[in-house]
Parts: structure tokens; sequence; C-alpha cells
């Protein structure tokens, strides 16, 4: 499976949120998110905003549309 990367890095992992409780994913090509093994599927469209998230890596932030 191929994932989308930051625009900014290169990395493939993003997060929900900068502080607090974050989600660790990865957008696919077909722009699905992918968790990271241990966190639930559900729990994924509950706390994502798909216009904006976080790279993992890097001070990137933005949506689905700029991947």
């Amino acid at each position: 499976m191929d994932y989308r990367i930051c625009p900014s890095c290169g990395t493939t992992y993003f997060v929900s949120a900068r502080s607090d409780e974050k989600i660790v994913f990865h957008v696919s090509d077909s722009s699905e998110l992918i968790t990271v093994p241990g966190q639930a599927f559900d729990e994924i469209y509950l706390t994502i905003d798909p216009l904006r998230f976080y790279c993992g890596a890097c001070s990137w932030s933005g949506g689905m549309h700029d991947l």
C-alpha cells in the first residue's frame, strides 16, 4: 500500500492534534485513514478533521486536499 506524504518533509506519519491526546495515522493514496496498531478504528473518524491535521515529523499542517 502506498501512502501520501507530507509536502514539507516527506514523512508518511500524521497526527490529529499538536497537543493533548493524539491519534497517529497514515493517509493512503485512496484517501483512507490508516491507524497505527493499537488504536481503535472508529476513534479515528470521530477525532480527525480531514481539513486540518498535522505532520508527525515537522511543523506542516493542512488538510487531505493539500497532500
